[in-house]
């Protein structure tokens, strides 16, 4: 607990350029995991919230679930409202990872992104970061969600083009982070696929870096 609390001020030291090479280790694949779980449950509740305001949409429009046939044009806000869920957690991402160098699960286990020289990653990498096969943007409850749109898409437009593309981004959600891991356990650094694009690292901070 002392660690987590010590971390935004880690940060803050990173930020400054005042933390030196014996505050910061390389984190291990395991607790990285552990960070991508809290990760993955903050996720999940972002996902509920859109998914709440996209059934709640559908309620409304179909006179409180009196209606039986859904207009199509309903059917499309819904899905959109629900997709939004997509960028809304990117941006939501690159800014807690702008302000403190964390995400949420890297803030409850310690842990925090830097570049090589040791300080926090900027706005542009960090877009690369999440956009190449980061598993927090390609995670499997993001996959349901493309899942849906795909579904959608093919049932209602009958555009196949736009289905496949759609169908694929939805594949990668399942696969990315088991490519990610597998990348990882053969890297000595533990690094994912995105860390080596970006030359970004996941380091442990210390409890004694904050003093």
């Amino acid at each position: 607990m002392a660690e987590r609390l010590a971390a935004p001020r880690v940060a803050e030291r990173l930020n400054a350029g005042g933390a030196g090479a014996g505050d910061r280790e390389e984190a291990s694949l395991g607790l990285r995991v552990v960070a991508y779980a809290f990760d993955s449950a903050a996720l999940f509740a972002v996902t509920m919230v859109f998914a709440s305001i996209s059934l709640l949409y559908l309620f409304l429009r179909t006179d409180f679930g009196e209606t039986t046939s859904v207009p199509d044009s309903v059917t499309w806000t819904c899905v959109g409202l629900l997709m939004a869920a997509v960028p809304a957690w990117y941006v939501a991402n690159i800014y807690l990872c702008t302000r403190r160098a964390q995400t949420v699960g890297q803030y409850l286990t310690g842990l925090s992104i830097a570049n090589e020289s040791g300080r926090p990653p900027g706005l542009f990498t960090l877009a690369v970061y999440f956009l190449g096969l980061h598993p927090l943007l390609f995670h499997p409850i993001i996959g349901v969600l493309w899942f849906t749109f795909a579904w959608t898409t093919i049932s209602l437009a009958e555009n196949s083009s736009v289905f496949v593309a759609v169908l694929a981004l939805a594949i990668l959600c399942v696969a990315a982070p088991i490519a990610t891991f597998i990348f990882a356990l053969a890297d000595p650094l533990r690094r994912g696929i995105h860390d080596r694009l970006t030359g970004l690292r996941v380091v442990r901070l210390r409890q004694g870096a904050a003093r």
